[in-house]
């Protein structure tokens, strides 16, 4: 259009300021979505020959224009899912993979725990309050304007529930009892300013409705990540703090180490800690519970999901509450009823309360409330994905876990690279006690990368045959139970004994516990590893070293989270004689890569031997080739290890 600025001042806000400006289009929406979009409001013969329509983006648009020169055809395609993409889901899959790390510290990390330190506090009630932690604490938060944006999604958001009456009534119950609880109050329906910046934060929300849920069918979500007319967020100016979750694989393993055991949700965790008042106002919403009402202003109060510090926020204050009982509540492992009494006493103290439990003795429940014990036999031990081709589960009336698996997704009509892979990506085995059926996955992974397979196409033909032998019978898995506590007690004597082994494919370490009271012999598998060949092929003799070096990281986590297992004798296995001889000289008599693998194994384990063991008592050989799901069920060489580790006659 043959246009300027100085045409187009209007007193109304235009979706797109520079309409009369040639650019390229970002969105196509189609029709169906009209009714959510338009808003009541029409101006006509705008520039003479144009109408305008309110809509949730701005006022937008329409009609001829005379001084149009040029029309350029375009095509554009958009589409939305809820399914993360497949290199999310593959990465997540490596992730969960990997051996934890030793986590240090980053300097905007150590500013976060430096600022919990000084500012954290507890108020009358015992609640903690914290600070957000912002990266400039010696500036005012720069940030631009984001209630108009918020108003809007809000508006668009509401028209939407309207359709679905069950979601609404119970989205706007959730919101009613924040405020109904103080975990959100109403404040004045305007941004604050100091300095040319705004002093306040707008989030837009939304419903996730889970309808197969026990107890919290609906939760719902705060967009901190939303942009700012400055195109800042909140987010972008908070430092998420370090990363204080517990690995889960250890917390599995440390799992099993325990007699009795017992587990429980904290309900409503982030929002029992408070929000320091001076930063309330960056948590902002809008809501009104009848579309009759005026929306009105809230701070939320509370640590809240979908800001980016909310995990660490959450966890250091559990952290914190731990030390700060530590004198009241001395650790004793020896009572599990007295443990359980103390923990609900300190929680409580601070405002958390324990629901959904679940222990593998009755005695331990038999005195929390019916309302609050997990009404069901299984205890699911989540991921951070939706949907799981494979999950692990905790039966607490058995004390096993077990698996639960979905064969719908590895449908053997989905057969393109995407589909197989997004299918793979969702075994879910941070233990690694299925890693003889999980490594002929992962040997399906690198195939397929060797075939040169793009994303959409279907796989060659023999690696889909392969893929159809892997899910034959996949459903066999659920038909495999662990005992989970391995039999340890602090009068027993136990020993730890890996083994390690390597094939052209793959390389594998698995780790038993063996424990001996008078004369009976138990050993459990514990944990396993396993990874596939680099595509660039070492030879036998080096995969089989990597497997070693494989075990020996192993043992030095157990060694290092675990006291109790300094000081009990471990025993290492392989069935190759050029490792043990590569093992038996200083690193320093071999080439680079045997000296520097070789040096590692030595600096991990610095006090233990390694053993010879025949190809066919060593369980590290079937999680370096893979067996199937049917084989693995009731192999005794996988589970409990060589049947003379059960034998009196091993010291």
């Amino acid at each position: 259009m043959d246009l300027d600025q100085t045409h187009c001042n209007f007193n109304f806000p235009l979706a797109d300021p520079f309409f009369y400006q040639s650019s390229s289009i970002d969105m196509l929406i189609g029709a169906d979505l009209y009714p959510d979009i338009v808003l009541e409001g029409v101006k006509k013969n705008v520039l003479n020959s144009l109408l305008a329509q309110n809509t949730v983006f701005g006022w937008v648009l329409l009609g001829p224009y005379d001084d149009i020169s040029i029309i350029s055809n375009f095509s554009t395609f958009v589409s939305y899912s809820d399914e993360p993409p497949p290199s999310h889901c593959i990465e997540r899959f490596w992730k969960i993979e990997e051996l934890s790390q030793i986590y240090l510290l980053s300097p905007s990390d150590q500013y976060c725990e430096d600022l919990y330190r000084s500012t954290t506090f507890r108020d009358a009630t015992g609640r903690y309050i914290v600070k957000l932690p912002f990266k400039n604490p010696t500036e005012e938060p720069q940030l631009g304007t984001s209630r108009f944006n918020a108003m809007k999604q809000y508006l668009r958001n509401e028209k939407g529930l309207k359709s679905k009456p069950i979601v609404k009534t119970e989205y706007d119950r959730v919101l009613s009892e924040y405020i109904e609880l103080g975990h959100m109050s109403s404040t004045p329906p305007y941004e604050l300013w100091n300095d040319g910046c705004v002093q306040s934060f707008y989030m837009p929300h939304h419903a996730i409705f889970k309808p197969q849920s026990i107890t919290t069918k609906l939760r719902v979500v705060f967009n901190a990540s939303c942009s700012s007319s400055n195109g800042n967020s909140l987010n972008d100016l908070l430092y998420p703090g370090p990363v204080l979750q517990s690995d889960i694989t250890l917390l599995l393993l440390n799992w099993r180490f325990y007699r009795y055991v017992f587990n429980g949700d904290i309900e409503k965790m982030y929002r029992q800690i408070g929000i320091d008042p001076d930063h309330a106002q960056y948590q902002r919403i809008l809501f009104r519970p009848n579309g009759d009402q005026k929306v009105v202003d809230y701070n939320l109060n509370t640590v809240t999901f979908g800001v980016n510090c909310a995990p660490y926020l959450a966890i250091r204050t559990l952290h914190q509450l731990s030390s700060d009982v530590e004198n009241s509540f001395p650790l004793d492992i020896l009572s599990a009823r007295r443990a359980q009494t103390e923990l609900i006493t300190a929680l409580r103290s601070a405002g958390f309360y324990l629901r959904k439990w679940a222990a593998n003795d009755s005695e331990l429940l038999n005195h929390i409330p019916r309302e609050d014990l997990l009404n069901k036999d299984f205890l699911t031990i989540k991921d951070d994905s939706s949907t799981k081709t494979l999950g692990v589960q905790w039966n607490a009336s058995t004390d096993t876990f077990s698996f639960s698996t979905n064969p719908q997704s590895l449908s053997v009509v989905s057969t393109t690279k995407r589909d197989v892979l997004s299918a793979i990506s969702r075994l879910y085995d941070p233990a690694g006690w299925l890693a003889p059926v999980v490594v002929t996955a992962k040997i399906i992974i690198q195939q397929i990368w060797k075939d040169g397979t793009e994303w959409k196409q279907n796989l060659k033909a023999l690696t889909h045959q392969k893929w159809k032998s892997f899910i034959s019978d996949f459903s066999e898995i659920e038909k495999i139970t662990i005992p989970r506590w391995v039999d340890y007690s602090p009068w027993k004597k136990m020993q730890l004994h890996g083994f390690s082994d390597a094939s052209e494919k793959a390389y594998a370490a698995t780790v038993y516990v063996r424990v001996r009271h008078d004369s009976s012999l138990e050993s459990h598998s514990l944990w396993a590893k396993s990874k596939f060949a680099p595509v660039n092929t070492l030879s036998l003799p080096r995969l089989e070293l990597q497997g070693a070096y494989l075990l020996s990281r192993m043992i030095r986590i157990l060694l290092n989270q675990f006291d109790f297992l300094n000081n009990i004798p471990i025993h290492l296995w392989t069935d190759s004689t050029i490792v043990l001889a590569w093992l038996s000289k200083p690193p320093s008599t071999w080439k680079t890569f045997v000296a520097n693998r070789t040096s590692e194994i030595i600096t991990n384990v610095p006090d233990v031997q390694w053993s010879h063991v025949p190809s066919a008592d060593n369980p590290a050989d079937l999680a370096s080739r893979g067996i199937s799901p049917g084989e693995l069920k009731s192999n005794q060489l996988w589970w409990t290890g060589p049947n003379w580790l059960q034998e009196p006659k091993l010291s």
